[in-house]
């Protein structure tokens, strides 16, 4: 008689299983812009067409700096 994790039986090897994978993207993106909130607004609007795209992705910010 076998054993598996559910009890006795035949042994559960081949199944299908659900897998959740979680991964990280980083974007770096210069934006022109007269304020902070102005290029927070210009990022996320770019942000919403690639989660448009692509609906499992999810942008925000993480910092702004002014740039050079």
């Amino acid at each position: 008689m076998y054993t598996n994790r559910y009890g006795a039986g035949r042994p559960c090897t081949g199944r299908l299983r659900h897998y959740t994978v979680e991964g990280e993207c980083r974007v770096r993106k210069v934006l022109s812009a007269r304020s902070r909130e102005e290029a927070e607004d210009c990022f996320y609007e770019a942000a919403g067409a690639v989660e448009d795209h692509f609906p499992e992705a999810v942008l925000e910010i993480i910092s702004i700096c002014e740039g050079e």
